[in-house]
């Protein structure tokens, strides 16, 4: 998703998403037009030397978001590969995650 829709495209495609999976970055508000059943796993970068990001609002608003819509979140930390906070994804953690998912 690259943020070219309408908004009404925008409320039509994220109001069908069962589950929602991205990097931390605005362009997970979209998640305030899933349904409640959706699952939210945002993958956040960690600092560059590997440590958690500070647990400051910026950082903890797509959980909080996520709880007030009764949507179901998960986090997977990752240590960023650039000086912009890209990432590369364990896909077995990933897997885990989407396992435990589906489990339930």
């Amino acid at each position: 998703f690259r943020g070219r829709y309408s908004l009404e495209a925008s409320q039509e495609l994220f109001g069908k998403a069962r589950m929602l999976i991205g990097v931390h970055g605005g362009a997970f508000y979209n998640m305030i037009f899933c349904p409640q059943e959706t699952e939210i796993i945002e993958i956040m970068p960690t600092k560059s030397d590997g440590s958690h990001v500070p647990d400051s609002i910026a950082h903890r608003i797509f959980w909080l978001l996520a709880g007030q819509m009764g949507q179901r979140y998960w986090r997977l930390t990752e240590k960023p590969i650039t000086t912009r906070g890209n990432v590369r994804v364990d896909l077995d953690k990933l897997k885990r995650v989407l396992d435990t998912i589906d489990e339930e």
